[in-house]
């Protein structure tokens, strides 16, 4: 009787074991982006059609991985009777949750916009300009929005995220860049309010404190993230470039506080391709990092999460200097030598210095 007990004990046990490793796992499956990709496929739901059909759909159109996991998610939060009819222009890096969300909705009152990482406000004004003039009816005008970019103290924005911007300066910076889906007649300052809140929330979420870091106040913090956005290519990148520039503003690198970023030279031009000349270096801007000592009056770009978080957890490293040569690989020294024989071997392609 007692082997029998045991036995029963250990199946429970074993039954709980799956249990849990099956909900750990279903969980992840709705709540995980299905691809990176921003691309928008149009998939059409026709009166009627079958909760199986539409997952199959979906999964054919790249918009979800798993037709069983969409169709399990709908069956057991009871969707059916709230999926509308229509056709549907859905982004792939959606999760089964969001995609969902979205066919709950009426068909063609929506627009989708992605705003990439890294870009000035002026380049996203364009950007949004471009999506809803493929559209009829809407409201969005690109001048109020660079307007309320420009001046946003002029606007009742009420949001928090914007206490931490000096006064008198502009937006940059703030705009979280995301795949967005929005109604085709917002306005430019309901959008921009709608990106200043999902940068807060997403701040929120993520527990990002940019009040933490010990010289830098939140509003450099985010300056900083801007230039380590333009600087880095990766993740990884981020973490040590950021400790490399704060080294920098601490005057480790004989004792000048000079970035000495060439992203922020670019800022002005607004051209992020254009190339970084001797006279470039030698003009007097506030944004020349390589004549005035400390950090830029604002912003350079609106940054992803990770840059800020590589500005309040940099990778500690020996190097005070970096270059990326023309595949973006990125290159490190310790020495202003070490870094000219990079430049020489990766930029200049002599291969008497390269190591």
């Amino acid at each position: 009787m007692k082997k029998i007990f045991i036995i029963i004990v250990v199946l429970i046990v074993i039954a709980a074991i799956l249990a849990g490793g099956a909900y750990v796992w279903y969980n992840k499956q709705i709540n995980t982006q299905t691809s990176d990709s921003s691309s928008i496929v149009e998939v059409e739901i026709e009166q009627g059609e079958a909760v199986k059909d539409i997952a199959v759909k979906l999964q054919t159109a790249g918009v979800i991985k798993s037709s069983d996991v969409f169709y399990f998610y709908i069956k057991i939060n009871q969707l059916a009777p709230k999926i509308q009819a229509g056709k549907f222009k859905i982004p792939q890096n959606l999760t089964v949750i969001e995609v969902a969300e979205f066919i709950q909705r009426a068909a063609g009152n929506d627009v989708w916009i992605t705003i990439q990482e890294g870009l000035r406000y002026d380049e996203i004004a364009e950007i949004l300009d471009e999506y809803f003039l493929k559209e009829d009816n809407t409201k969005f005008d690109k001048e109020t929005f660079l307007d309320i970019c420009r001046n946003p103290d002029d606007y009742d924005l009420d949001v928090e995220i914007l206490d931490y911007k000096s006064e008198g300066k502009s937006i940059e910076g703030f705009l979280f860049p995301d795949t967005y889906n929005v109604k085709k007649d917002i306005t430019a300052e309901e959008l921009v309010k709608f990106l200043l809140i999902t940068f807060e929330n997403k701040i929120k979420s993520e527990k990002i404190n940019l009040e933490s870091h010990k010289n830098l106040s939140a509003y450099e913090v985010i300056i900083l993230a801007s230039i380590i956005e333009r600087e880095a290519r990766t993740s990884e990148e981020r973490y040590m470039i950021s400790d490399i520039l704060q080294r920098r503003l601490n005057g480790d690198m004989d004792g000048v506080r000079l970035l000495q970023a060439d992203a922020t030279l670019l800022y002005e031009l607004k051209d992020w391709e254009a190339v970084v000349t001797k006279e470039l270096k030698e003009k007097e801007s506030p944004y020349n990092t390589y004549k005035n000592v400390g950090l830029i009056p604002t912003p350079i770009c609106n940054p992803r999460l990770d840059s800020i978080k590589a500005v309040l957890n940099p990778k500690a490293n020996d190097y005070f200097y970096y270059l990326h040569d023309e595949e973006g690989n990125v290159h490190y020294a310790k020495t202003l030598e070490e870094q000219t024989n990079n430049q020489r071997c990766y930029i200049n392609k002599n291969q008497d210095y390269c190591l």
